[in-house]
């Protein structure tokens, strides 16, 4: 079962499962909190996967350029994007309890504009920056501004005894 808005704003109020976010009064959603765009970088390189993770490697990144907009609101960057696969570090800090998974969906607005972003579950006791995979389906391209909300969070229940994550990406960047 998920938790509920007003659940996860009690856990919110209390300082767990989704810290850093710009306004969670906007974030928040009945069954989910959305995460907003920190960084978005493109691959550079290819990587390696393995069985054990002994030899596992991780493609490397490159920066995407940001284009600085200004209106009568005042200025924004924007992130100009082709089609392809991109990486994306979100704002929020998230802190999943031993309780609970999470899984990321896309939001239908992204979805409306021809992107979609995937990431794993999120394991019991995981906690730091979330990153997720953005593919631009979309010929024509998407342009996407720093701090735009592209994903929404879900939290789960899980049975008792669930064992804590104990990877590599636990506080890594």
């Amino acid at each position: 079962m998920t938790l509920s808005k007003k659940q996860i704003e009690q856990e919110v109020d209390a300082g767990r499962l989704v810290l850093e976010m710009i306004d969670p009064a906007i974030q928040i959603q009945p069954a989910g909190v959305d995460l907003t765009v920190l960084s978005i970088e493109a691959f550079n390189g290819a990587g390696h996967i393995d069985f054990s993770n002994k030899r596992r490697t991780l493609a490397t990144l490159r920066p995407v350029p940001q284009r600085l907009e200004y209106d009568t609101d005042g200025e924004w960057e924007t992130y100009e994007l082709g089609p392809g696969a991109y990486s994306v570090m979100f704002n929020e800090r998230i802190e999943i309890p031993l309780n609970m998974i999470v899984m990321l969906q896309t939001r239908s607005s992204l979805l409306r504009n021809g992107a979609s972003v995937h990431a794993g579950y999120g394991d019991p006791g995981f906690h730091g920056k979330y990153r997720c995979l953005l593919v631009v389906h979309n010929e024509d391209g998407i342009d996407i501004e720093k701090g735009a909300r592209v994903a929404q969070i879900v939290f789960f229940g899980v049975m008792p005894g669930a064992t804590p994550y104990d990877g590599i990406y636990n506080e890594a960047d």
